[in-house]
């Protein structure tokens, strides 16, 4: 099967998505990863073949660099302000994909991270491709065990309403944490599935401090 897979370079969401792109490419399916240029020099440690997005749909670049001063601050339309430049981040992203990566690599699948999650709504809607989203955090909802105020800044709560809504929509979610995590949550909507942590880290040198004693 080709995948298309793309592991956005915000927070968590690169790590559990590159190691289902080598799993996948165990188990011998054809993967292309396109990344930010945040996720590139960590790709280099893999085989996997990647392909860069352009410089200026750097999320970072887009949203983290001109919005978290804003939300540092507690400005009233920084919420607002932030899902509406994911929002647009993530359409700009979708037609680079379709327009370009799309068309050249033809995937019959496209995986992406929670962060990504819009961008494969938006994707499937402009191609009809199939969409899967990895999940790094705990589940979300709708209708989660937890409501997101009781884990969640309020000045980020807009975000992560936008993107677990935006996560819904995908023919598959994978969830990259125990159930145990999530409180022992059964309520995953048919879709939605726990598959344990998801794990890779970037080769380095071994940290003195595992060797201290305690």
């Amino acid at each position: 099967m080709r995948i298309l897979i793309m592991p956005a370079t915000a927070g968590g969401d690169f790590h559990p998505t590159v190691a289902t792109a080598l799993e996948l490419v165990a188990r011998g399916h054809d993967v292309l990863v396109y990344t930010e240029h945040g996720g590139v020099k960590s790709l280099r440690q893999t085989d996997l073949l990647t392909r860069t997005a352009p410089r200026e749909l750097d999320f970072r670049r887009r949203l983290i660099s001109q919005h978290d001063p804003d939300r540092r601050a507690g400005g009233k339309d920084g919420p607002a302000a932030l899902a509406e430049a994911l929002d647009d981040y993530s359409e700009d992203q979708a037609r680079e994909l379709a327009t370009d990566v799309v068309a050249d690599f033809r995937p019959e699948l496209f995986v992406g991270s929670l962060t990504a999650s819009a961008i494969a709504q938006k994707l499937a809607a402009r191609t009809g491709l199939p969409t899967c989203v990895v999940n790094s955090d705990f589940y979300g909802g709708p209708n989660p065990p937890r409501p997101l105020e009781q884990d969640f800044d309020d000045r980020v709560i807009p975000e992560f309403a936008y993107m677990n809504a935006a996560m819904q929509t995908a023919d598959l979610v994978l969830h990259a944490v125990d159930q145990h995590f999530d409180y022992d949550f059964d309520g995953l909507p048919p879709h939605n599935h726990y598959v344990g942590p998801l794990l890779w880290e970037r080769p380095g040198p071994r940290p003195g401090y595992l060797d201290e004693p305690g």
